[in-house]
């Protein structure tokens, strides 16, 4: 990790594409990193993500991790305030202070309250 900082943010929504997790029920499982990965690329590179790209409030892409009713599911997509597309969730981010991570050109966020901590 290059960088980091904390950031107080106001609560965004986030639409895009949904895919279950397998092998482990603790979201931050480093069993995940591959398929998150594959997921990830696979939505650049079959298109869905480029279906998203107008409905994007910004340039970034975006991909987050929910854990709903014990399973842990992996998102990509956009922060939008536009109508959800056919085939594609939106996951509400609160209002919170969010750790920022930042490496060459990436940026990976993590709301602290999501991860245990209250603070650095």
């Amino acid at each position: 990790m290059s960088n980091f900082r904390v950031e107080r943010k106001e609560s965004f929504r986030l639409v895009g594409y949904k895919t279950a997790l397998e092998g482990s029920s603790n979201a931050h499982s480093p069993q995940f990193t591959n398929q998150k990965t594959t997921f990830f690329i696979g939505a650049i590179e079959n298109g869905q993500m480029a279906l998203l790209r107008p409905l994007a409030e910004g340039s970034y892409g975006y991909a987050a991790i929910a854990v709903e009713k014990g399973n842990v599911f992996y998102y990509a997509g956009v922060k939008t305030s536009q109508p959800a597309l056919d085939q594609t969730e939106e996951v509400l981010f609160p209002e919170s202070d969010y750790l920022v991570l930042t490496e060459k050109r990436r940026i990976v966020a993590f709301s602290l309250r999501q991860v245990g901590g209250s603070g650095i």
